[in-house]
């Protein structure tokens, strides 16, 4: 009875957190005007379905029906690098009413968001941020385990502006030469923002298609404006994909579909190679001020600050981890960051609406937080009259418990948790 309870308190302080979290993101995303007009039009009325008991669901319902399909038995590459294009030319910088207030802004919005889910999804994966701009390449961040620096990168190049051509071969090129040197475990990926209907290209683009595609490259290209006919061949050829967003949400829900790993493809040509990645889990010391390595510098980052993790292998000082070590290469990482990568490989299962005869007190509430499921009259399914009709719960059963959850729990057992709380606590067999 006490687990019982810590539990559903526990479920309850998450919902709370989550419901005011998604607050927040929407008070500071409301435009600051004084007229309706004046703000951004949104289509409420799509967040609003018909349930399979004929009630109407709302948002949080309409967020779990975009919720991607759940596959199990896939093979997945765990450790991933990836880059990062965004486009920064002046085309960028114009303002969009589809994408207001510019495509810039909305592009640094987006990749800040997929940066944080890709962090909080992919902890011993490495990203890193490349930028378009004066008909060239730059990279605006090196390839690290941290968000912290690339966050603020982002930020900056956000209030920079956008300015001169896109360059799309020259940030290809730089990606490929920079994935070209990672292990052969690794799965090798590039995300690129277009807002430019135009390239300024010093060769042929073909070619560094087909140099991608021989090293294992998935390239994913969204363009905000058009259709660009290089660019959805481009992700065509190299396995990834390619999308023309129709507004914010629409482009969000693209990118964020790439947080999680892809599928390991079974052609052995184009997929990572099998083989056993050395790594190490340094113990929490006190901390001390001693010359060591933070995660985003390498050996030039090195400084006289306080470290608290030590290399088990050369023993050098580091300030934070996941990361990996300066010295001898050695993935550094903690048993929490491993364990994240876990529910890829094994993810829990969809959960299905149901309608649920509430026996009794306990199979009417959410196994979860506890919370009463919500009541729906059997005449909404053809049961007669309504007011003969026995009154039926509604909720999200798991297949392998047949536990019952509400909507909110739901999203956070797929979302935060990626584990059942009622097949945690059946006992093994």
């Amino acid at each position: 009875m006490y687990i019982r309870l810590s539990m559903h308190s526990c479920m309850r302080n998450l919902k709370f957190f989550a419901a005011m979290e998604a607050h927040d993101a929407e008070r500071d995303d409301a435009p600051e005007s004084l007229y309706a007009w004046e703000g951004v039009f949104t289509r409420s009325w799509e967040s609003v379905r018909e349930a399979a008991d004929g009630t109407l669901h709302g948002a949080a319902d309409h967020a779990r029906a975009l919720r991607p399909e759940v596959f199990a038995g896939v093979k997945r590459g765990v450790i991933r690098s990836v880059f990062l294009v965004l486009d920064a030319s002046t085309h960028a910088g114009m303002q969009d009413l589809d994408m207001p207030p510019t495509r810039l802004n909305v592009i640094a919005d987006v990749a800040s968001e997929f940066v944080r889910a890709f962090f909080d999804q992919n902890p011993i994966s490495r990203l890193g941020v490349i930028v378009m701009r004066d008909g060239k390449a730059e990279p605006l961040t090196e390839p690290s385990c941290t968000a912290r620096h690339h966050l603020s990168a982002i930020a900056s190049l956000e209030l920079e502006g956008g300015r001169g051509e896109a360059a799309l071969q020259n940030a290809l090129e730089l990606a490929r030469e920079s994935l070209s040197t990672v292990p052969s475990c690794t799965s090798r990926e590039v995300v690129l923002l277009s807002a430019s209907l135009s390239t300024c290209d010093p060769g042929d683009i073909h070619q560094t298609a087909a140099a991608l595609r021989n090293e294992k490259v998935v390239v994913s290209i969204f363009s905000m404006l058009a259709e660009v006919y290089v660019c959805k061949k481009i992700a065509k050829d190299t396995g990834g994909d390619f999308g023309v967003p129709i507004d914010v949400e629409h482009l969000r829900s693209l990118v964020m579909s790439l947080v999680p790993p892809r599928p390991t493809e079974a052609d052995s040509r184009r997929a990572p190679a099998h083989s056993l990645v050395r790594v190490g889990f340094p113990c929490r010391a006190p901390p001390k001020s001693v010359l060591a390595f933070s995660p985003a510098g390498g050996l030039a980052a090195a400084a006289i600050t306080d470290a608290q993790y030590q290399c088990p292998q050369c023993s050098a000082y580091h300030t934070e981890l996941p990361t990996e070590c300066a010295v001898c290469k050695l993935k550094l990482m903690s048993s929490v960051e491993l364990t994240k990568t876990h529910h890829h490989l094994f993810p829990v299962p969809t959960f299905s609406e149901a309608t649920l005869p509430p026996r009794d007190d306990e199979r009417a509430r959410c196994f979860a937080c506890g919370d009463a499921l919500p009541i729906a009259a059997a005449a909404a399914l053809g049961g007669g009259a309504a007011g003969a009709a026995p009154m039926l719960t509604t909720g999200y059963e798991c297949p392998n418990c047949h536990r019952a959850f509400c909507a909110a729990c739901d999203g956070l057992v797929h979302g935060t948790l990626h584990t059942c709380p009622g097949c945690e606590e059946r006992p093994p067999s």
